[in-house]
């Protein structure tokens, strides 16, 4: 029987719970993991199809009892069982009997995407062949994205006019934030800060958000005044162009070094590198 718990202290603590069950499981060995969001019709059988991950290695990355999913549920996908975790995807080993078109069916992604990062100008494949598949929510790839420098006049992604100063400012916040980072975590963070000017709960500018008062502890302690470096330049570009590796998020903390209890409680979209993305 499902229960409904309505004190906001339980619901609360039940959600720090949750999140550290989320976050035990993103630490799969070697952080060879990513995150599939159900879909409707989907069931546990299926998505192991997809991804070419056995049914038991999900539902172990999950700690699910049994098989039993829902719509929207987040599942934590292993890749150390036959993929492998990279900064643009994970790594699909080509199989005998498919074809581009059937694992670009498979893994959910158009043929024209999986040709594009894989460098591809047909559809033959071979037996054994190395495939990437792009993250979900990262689906144009990193080596499109091509530096910009703050000497562009502006541009105008995402459905919003930015000026060169705001382009360098978001290079030189995810620069602070995330330097050291691989790329699509670099990019998350520049993500972040465009989803909070796209959203009514934060103001509506880049420079604001950025300098909203107690968000970023590396511009109280001026680490956002150092130059970026060209991968930071690139990340804010491609962040720019509409990649959103986090789904959505709105919030990203390093777990070995928050000391907010609140952060915990926010829903948690994925882990990358060394920060969580919440909602």
């Amino acid at each position: 029987m499902l229960r409904t718990f309505r004190h906001p202290v339980v619901k609360k603590v039940l959600a720090i719970a949750n999140t550290l069950v989320f976050l035990a499981a993103l630490n799969a060995p070697a952080l060879g993991a990513w995150v599939y969001n159900v879909k409707r019709g989907d069931s546990l059988y299926k998505i192991a199809e997809k991804t070419d991950i056995p049914v038991e290695s999900i539902r172990k990355a999950n700690n699910l009892r049994d098989t039993r999913i829902q719509e929207n549920q987040k599942l934590v996908i292993p890749t150390s069982t036959g993929a492998n975790a990279g900064a643009s995807g994970w790594t699909y080993t080509v199989k005998r009997g498919e074809s581009l078109f059937s694992i670009a069916k498979k893994v959910d992604f158009s043929l024209a995407e999986i040709r594009n990062v894989n460098g591809l100008t047909g559809s033959q494949i071979v037996v054994g062949q190395k495939l990437t598949i792009p993250y979900h929510g990262n689906e144009s790839s990193a080596g499109n994205a091509g530096a910009t420098t703050a000497k562009n006049n502006s541009n105008v992604s995402r459905g919003m006019s930015v000026s060169a100063a705001d382009l360098e400012l978001l290079a030189r916040l995810i620069h602070a934030e995330s330097r050291g980072e691989i790329f699509t975590g670099q990019v998350a963070v520049g993500a972040v800060i465009l989803n909070r000017v796209s959203s009514k709960k934060f103001p509506n500018s880049i420079s604001k958000v950025i300098y909203a008062p107690g968000q970023f502890c590396t511009v109280r302690d001026g680490q956002i005044n150092r130059k970026p470096d060209a991968t930071a330049y690139k990340a804010a570009q491609a962040a720019l162009q509409g990649q959103d590796p986090t789904g959505g998020a709105v919030y990203f903390y390093n777990p070995a070094k928050t000391t907010s209890r609140w952060i915990w409680s926010r829903p948690v979209s994925l882990k990358i590198g060394s920060h969580v993305f919440a909602q």
